[in-house]
């Protein structure tokens, strides 16, 4: 984030002491009525610190009200002579609604009618007030009112204690804000699942092996009296919280069919068209090469699938010289690669199937659907049923993940929200606790267990279980599940290490298989004139994308387990999906930046 956006500069209408202990910096607008109920705690904030906070106010006129902009150019001219916090004061006490009342303001602060007439005519200054840099959006300003607490973007909420804290735990502040950036930093994910690794084949080539496989193979269950069932530590990885991970991609998928980029079919048919081919050609190079010999037919499934943390988090490492174009397809050919990888586990990597118990799965299933059709929105229920789920389909012979899947098909969406008709009876709620004391200020109202009650409705109806549930597991996936199965699956004997056919066919279907089978999908595409190249994504470019998707990482390491009857085959697979995701991550990053054009700098002053 640019350092203007944080901290003052001399262009800035600022009050109170220069050398402050504390900066408060507001983007505001005279026309926005949140802004006008944020200044009465901001002055109440300021006079708590007694002088040691320097508050700065910026203009972020509101685009949809007219008179926002005439508004901040009357402040302006009043700053011209002196006057600016005293008509700042004035705009945000009361809120323009005509001509007349502007020059009324105007006259109040001691401005002359021409004076102001010619600022409304001043094209520079108007531009200016307006931003037609687009700064604020690099600067991260979203909505209004936006603060920024002692140089940090403040996300929390605006009532007066709550300002208070924050400005007086700068420390706590910063390192909230730094987790956050940290934890959104794109490839972080990938960062953790390549660290993991590592440990895990240190661990397991070194003196530490012995108690790193006693620990995989630890017991972990359940006892109740003389009733007993445990997994091992490793087992347990792979075939429950590994559900919970294939959960959150089934979600995801959801999401992007119900919502996302494959919601409209014409926009998502080259992406699919290049992740079939992206499936299909690596497949068929295992395939050729294994074909002769004795073992090893069952690995074809692994070079089929694409990490979707490590392409993405490999593509955010070229910033803004990515087309958003380019990022879209990725990001879509990932999740249908995704769907695919889900359909080959179950399909053809299940253990026999135990009737009676895929019944029961089959039961589950249907009550789960059966409460999403009658409009049941409660997340508990399905976690429940979800559970009972995951136990019949492991029981039943099919692979436990499925389940996560399935749960993710049966959570149910909803329709966009009216936010108007939700705000509406927020301001009903809060207004209706004023109400009951006309004598108190709001700030001093506190909220009965019925309000609370009614507000966490409203809040329940902004997001959609299913939404809400991707959000929650969503992190425990990505920065404990994720690496935790690498720690607990990429720890391999490298002295038993070789090349053979498997290997071969491993490497070549996602270093070479992968990229070319998602070009040729998407060529043909083009060639049947039923689609295109997205703006600014030339063939080259794809063809960078395309091995970042050879990274096959954790789809990979996964079928790798379930395809392979003996632990030499399963290792030999696995080390020949770490060198071939190597090869292929490396390999699309420096084509990508060598043909991607380099972004052209913008520059971006305070005010």
């Amino acid at each position: 984030m640019p350092e203007n956006s944080v901290s003052p500069q001399p262009s800035d209408h600022q009050t109170g002491k220069e050398d402050a202990s504390h900066v408060l910096i507001e983007y505001g607008s005279y026309a926005c009525a949140p802004c006008r109920s944020a200044q009465k705690v901001i002055s109440r904030v300021l006079k708590n610190f007694s002088g040691d906070v320097l508050y700065v106010f910026r203009h972020k006129p509101l685009t949809s009200d007219p008179w926002a902009v005439p508004s901040a150019v009357l402040a302006e001219v009043a700053a011209k002579h002196n006057r600016f916090w005293e008509a700042h004061e004035v705009l945000m006490s009361r809120a323009i609604e005509s001509e007349k009342d502007l020059y009324a303001v105007a006259a109040r602060c001691g401005i002359d009618d021409d004076e102001l007439k010619a600022a409304l005519e001043d094209q520079e200054l108007l531009d200016r007030l307006q931003d037609k840099g687009d700064k604020d959006a690099v600067e991260g300003v979203a909505t209004i009112p936006t603060f920024f607490v002692n140089g940090i973007l403040y996300e929390g909420p605006w009532d007066e204690m709550s300002l208070l804290e924050a400005l007086d735990s700068s420390v706590a502040q910063r390192i909230e804000q730094t987790a956050r950036e940290f934890a959104g930093w794109a490839p972080l994910t990938g960062v953790l699942l390549a660290i993991m690794s590592v440990i895990a084949l240190l661990l397991a080539n070194s003196g530490f092996a012995e108690p790193f496989n006693a620990w995989l193979d630890a017991p972990i269950g359940l006892q109740l009296g003389d009733f007993s069932y445990a997994f091992t530590t490793q087992s347990f990885i792979n075939d429950f919280l590994m559900a919970i991970f294939f959960l959150v991609v089934g979600l995801e998928i959801k999401r992007e069919i119900t919502l996302g980029e494959l919601s409209e079919l014409d926009a998502a048919l080259l992406p699919i068209a290049g992740a079939i081919g992206g499936m299909l050609v690596p497949a068929a190079c295992y395939l050729l090469i294994v074909m002769n010999a004795d073992e090893g037919l069952s690995g074809w499934g692994v070079p089929m699938a694409t990490d979707i943390a490590f392409a993405l988090g490999l593509l955010a490492m070229l910033g803004r010289r990515v087309p958003l174009s380019l990022k879209v397809f990725l990001t879509t050919l990932a999740i249908v690669d995704d769907l695919g990888a889900i359909l080959v586990i179950a399909i053809f990597y299940g253990h026999g199937l135990n009737p009676v118990y895929g019944a029961a799965a089959a039961g589950v299933f249907l009550v789960l659907i059966g409460l999403n059709r009658f409009g049941v929105y409660n997340i508990f229920p399905y976690a429940i049923l979800g559970i009972a789920l995951w136990v019949c389909v492991y029981a039943s012979g099919l692979h436990a993940t499925l389940a996560g899947v399935l749960l993710a098909i049966a959570v149910p969406s909803r329709p966009p929200v009216n936010l108007e008709g939700l705000l509406a009876q927020a301001n009903a709620v809060f207004k209706g606790e004023q109400t009951k004391d006309t004598d108190a200020d709001l700030k001093d109202v506190i909220p009965s267990h019925e309000t609370v009650r009614a507000l966490d409705t409203i809040h329940s109806r902004i997001e959609d279980p299913a939404h809400r549930l991707e959000r929650l597991l969503e992190p425990w996936s990505s920065f404990l599940i994720l690496p935790i199965f690498a720690l607990a699956n990429a720890g391999v004997l490298l002295s038993g290490a070789g090349i053979n056919t498997v290997s071969i066919g491993i490497v070549a279907g996602l270093v070479i298989g992968k990229p070319l089978g998602i070009v040729a999908g998407c060529w043909l595409l083009v060639k049947s004139g039923r689609s295109s190249l997205p703006d600014s994504v030339t063939w080259l470019q794809l063809l960078g994308a395309g091995l970042l998707a050879g990274v096959g990482f954790t789809m990979s390491i996964f079928i790798s387990n379930e395809a392979f009857a003996t632990e030499a085959l399963v290792d030999t697979a696995k080390i020949a999906v770490l060198c071939a995701s190597t090869v292929a991550g490396i390999s699309g990053l420096a084509l990508l930046y060598t043909i991607l054009p380099r972004p052209k700098t913008k520059s971006t002053s305070g005010g």
